[in-house]
């Protein structure tokens, strides 16, 4: 049986498991957001979270197209501004 401590507390897969809760970018690239979504997951039992963090410049190319669906969705052409709304600054996660 293998286990993984954090913080004091034993998980295995045969004892405790670790829930972790897929916020993504469900805060909308707003810190007070995100922050509520932790909090409504620490209240339903998750242990952790996992948030989608990045920059979108960094992340594609400047000539990446967009799907259909957010074409359809969305008013901009861009998929870098698509989802530069998206991004939280790395000082709203430290600490």
């Amino acid at each position: 049986m293998s286990s993984l401590t954090i913080d004091g507390r034993e998980f295995s897969s045969l004892g405790r498991v670790l829930v972790i809760a897929e916020i993504g970018v469900n805060h909308d690239g707003r810190r007070q957001r995100a922050l509520e979504l932790v909090d409504a997951a620490h209240r339903a039992g998750a242990d952790a979270v996992k948030l989608q963090i990045f920059k979108a410049a960094a992340l594609l190319h400047p000539s990446a197209g967009t799907a259909q669906y957010q074409r359809d969705q969305c008013a901009q052409d861009d998929i870098q501004s698509i989802l530069a709304k998206y991004e939280l600054d790395y000082s709203d996660i430290a600490g």
